[in-house]
């Protein structure tokens, strides 16, 4: 959050999202809305209000209907409405999007109290639903969803074009320069949307992988790749799943709308997990139940993953029973030990003594606390 001394447009409380500001500062901590900017336009719409309305219907409509800050913003998709419609129902619910220990201080007691029941019981109910999940047939594509996403990783992180499909991915045989060149801007991207919002799961997340990008591409063997190719199918789903929950406590930039994406997101991820740990721990009991071939062509396929890492590689059953296995566990560890302590962080910001109610928004102060809490 940036400050000026000479500031011409004060605000005590951010008018988009009622979150305490310092008196002269240029932008919102938590929302980055430019007070100057909001100001003029709010200067703009009462001056168009104060004109006399026309005969024309056109302008009378747009008197009358003056758009609100939200509706002020860019254009945005049928979906981005969609999920931006759903936001706001979720806030007016109470469920308004985290934004970390950092920030926790400016909202109010109830708000925190809130934030920390969702962190603590909703990952309980993914759970849960996940369980049940695995007698509806509806979330057994989400496997599907992680297993080709694993093979696409790879193949992105090796700087070779790849294309994942709902059964297959389509990979290019050798790197090229203007697919690296691409992945590595898109991980670029992320990290400055991260850092510009002081969001910093994501920027950690992208800068790890483009680390791992510079290694694949210009360190590993092309025997080396085709393993982790092959590995990284049904490695995908253990991983990439896990990144997904341990996603859910931290924030990501609003454009992804993962305020809202998360709730849905969480229980696919908790069941792509365990439907692959519990599939693997019976695999390490009873080898003949390893998913040989391919879901296209059968078990007679002999390009299928586990065909080419027991033909080429001479990986047993058994000791790729072992490897998922292990990751699975060190995936649930991180997993837990994420869950613990994000939840602890939140308890501890909401009992530390500095934090008084002055520091907050006041419910008559804030233009959403009302709606939420029933503020007179």
């Amino acid at each position: 959050m940036r400050v000026e001394q000479e500031s011409g447009a004060s605000f005590s409380h951010c008018p988009r999202c009622g979150v305490a500001s310092v008196l002269g500062a240029v932008d919102c901590l938590r929302c980055g809305l430019i007070f100057a900017k909001y100001k003029q336009r709010e200067d703009g719409s009462m001056q168009d209000a104060s004109l006399p309305r026309q005969g024309i219907a056109g302008a009378s409509a747009a008197s009358i209907d003056a758009p609100t800050d939200r509706q002020r913003g860019e254009t945005r998709s049928l979906g981005a409405q969609i999920i931006a419609k759903v936001d706001l129902i979720l806030q007016g619910a109470g469920l308004r999007p985290w934004v970390g220990s950092k920030t926790a201080a400016y909202f109010t007691v109830q708000e925190r109290a809130l934030e920390i029941a969702i962190q603590t019981v909703v990952p309980m109910v993914a759970l849960l639903l996940a369980m049940v999940g695995f007698v509806v047939p509806l979330l057994g594509p989400a496997r599907v969803f992680f297993h080709e996403m694993g093979h696409a990783v790879i193949g992105w992180l090796t700087s070779r074009r790849a294309t994942p499909f709902i059964l297959w991915t389509n990979v290019s045989l050798h790197p090229s320069v203007v697919a690296g060149i691409c992945v590595a801007f898109l991980l670029g991207v992320m990290i400055w949307a991260g850092v510009r919002e002081r969001r910093y799961f994501m920027p950690v997340v992208a800068g790890i992988l483009l680390c791992l990008q510079g290694i694949f591409t210009f360190v590993l063997s092309t025997r080396t790749y085709e393993k982790l190719f092959f590995f990284g199918g049904i490695g995908g789903e253990f991983y990439l799943s896990a990144l997904v929950i341990v996603a859910f406590h931290y924030e990501l930039p609003q454009r992804l709308y993962w305020s809202v994406l998360r709730f849905f997101a969480l229980p696919v991820a908790m069941y792509a997990f365990l439907a692959a740990s519990f599939q693997w721990r019976g695999i390490l009991y009873n080898p003949r139940l390893a998913p040989f071939g391919t879901a296209m062509h059968g078990r007679e396929d002999a390009g299928g993953d586990l065909n080419r890492l027991y033909a080429d590689f001479g990986w047993s059953v058994p000791y790729m029973a072992k490897v998922f296995l292990t990751i699975a566990l060190i995936c649930g560890g991180v997993m837990l030990l994420n869950y613990v302590v994000s939840v602890l962080r939140l308890i501890w910001t909401f009992e530390m003594p500095d934090v008084t109610e002055e520091s907050v928004a006041s419910p008559k102060e804030s233009p959403y606390l009302p709606k939420m809490w029933g503020a007179d």
